[in-house]
């Protein structure tokens, strides 16, 4: 199992992220905080995840699957898997569907990345790259929302 060691502390939160070695799928090591979870919280666990993704590309890690929603915490949070829509049933919507008037990550980097083959690393480095920028955007919007 890849994993990030924690001892340093601006490692924390990638240390919930790894990929496994037999599969080859990026993949939850340590459970997230799901009941605790503010919305920027969960966004800088997806960049955390994301930044784990753009590491492995950088070793040379062929990855067959970034995990999906099983590996994101705004889809804990989120994804109404009843009409796979990304707002609750209290009907919060997920900042990556306000932020592109669509559900499920469409409009994203994230797309490109699953469409690119995956054995052009650096192809998938790119459209990670972007995904993590493009989050960090979401999550300046979100830590102003919740200031109030």
């Amino acid at each position: 199992m890849f994993e990030l060691n924690e001892s340093d502390e601006g490692q924390r939160l990638r240390c919930h992220f790894g990929m496994d070695d037999k599969t080859k799928d990026v993949v939850v090591t340590r459970s997230l905080p799901l009941a605790t979870m503010t919305k920027s919280e969960a966004i800088r666990l997806c960049i955390a995840k994301w930044e784990v993704i753009v590491l492995l590309c950088e070793e040379g890690f062929r990855i067959e699957s970034e995990g999906g929603h099983n590996t994101c915490a705004l889809c804990h949070m989120f994804l109404n898997k009843g009409n796979n829509t990304c707002n609750t049933l209290f009907g919060k919507k997920c900042p990556i569907s306000v932020a592109t008037g669509r559900d499920t990550c469409h409009g994203t980097p994230y797309f490109s990345f699953a469409r690119a083959d995956k054995d052009d690393l650096d192809a998938r480095m790119e459209e990670a790259v972007r995904e993590v920028t493009f989050l960090r955007g979401l999550l300046e919007l979100a830590v102003e929302e919740e200031r109030g």
